[in-house]
């Protein structure tokens, strides 16, 4: 078989093409930053790449689930603090109220303050975390005042969670 110029030419011309195809393929890499611009480019490392964004994206969900967790728990646990400074001052007062020295007048005093520390409590258990009720579970408000002051329970047992993590799942309410 004879080779002409003309069929050597038109194959070192096409190889040329193709080459040069290549480092252009190869610049726009580099300069992209990205080694893979095309699913033809690699089918197999286009997949993973794509499986790779979602698992960022769950990651990032699980991030902003954790920041929302925290969030709640530190309401719920500053809420806890103050409710327990509370229950110390209610403490204090029912301790100075058995003494017998005191006047009708003082322990007056000591019953009206007992009545504000009962309320600030009652709206400290009605606290909500963004429009949400931090002890009610569900429900709109944790605590119900009823006839003569009585306050009673109105939440229910629902848990609102987070999950923070492929497995696991935070409580965040009390």
């Amino acid at each position: 078989m004879r080779v002409s110029s003309l069929s050597t030419y038109l194959t070192t011309t096409r190889g040329l093409g193709t080459a040069l195809e290549r480092v252009q393929q190869e610049q726009q890499k580099v300069a992209g930053g990205k080694s893979l611009t095309r699913w033809s480019d690699d089918p197999a490392a286009g997949s993973a790449a794509e499986r790779y964004r979602s698992e960022e994206a769950d990651w990032t969900t699980y991030q902003r689930s954790g920041n929302d967790a925290l969030a709640w728990l530190g309401t719920a646990d500053g809420t806890l603090q103050s409710m327990s400074s509370i229950m110390t001052r209610v403490k204090e007062l029912a301790v100075s109220a058995a003494s017998g020295s005191l006047t009708a007048a003082s322990r007056e005093a000591i019953a009206s303050e007992v009545d504000q520390l009962r309320d600030q409590l009652r709206d400290l258990g009605n606290t909500t975390h963004l429009g949400r009720s931090l002890f009610g579970g569900f429900a709109q408000s944790a605590l119900a005042t009823g006839a003569g002051g009585v306050v009673s329970y109105a939440g229910d047992g629902g848990q609102v969670q987070r999950q923070v993590s492929p497995t696991i799942t935070v409580a965040v309410n009390v």
